[in-house]
């Protein structure tokens, strides 16, 4: 009986240990998220900016 009460309980830590794990990870892919999307919109921003750029480079060499 002693010998199933400490495999029980080997069992209860084996399984808090593996969901602390899994809090840990979730809370690193969550940033990890949030960096992406920081990236990205910072990657938008600059495509609209090289977008004007061509333009107003488009026109400049139109004039002449």
């Amino acid at each position: 009986m002693e010998l199933l009460k400490r495999s029980n309980k080997q069992w209860q830590e084996q399984f808090h240990y593996s969901q602390s794990q899994i809090r840990d990870r979730d809370y690193i892919m969550g940033e990890a998220v949030t960096q992406v999307r920081e990236v990205v919109d910072h990657l938008q921003t600059l495509a609209i900016l090289a977008d004007v750029l061509s333009l107003k480079f488009e026109s400049e060499s139109s004039r002449g």
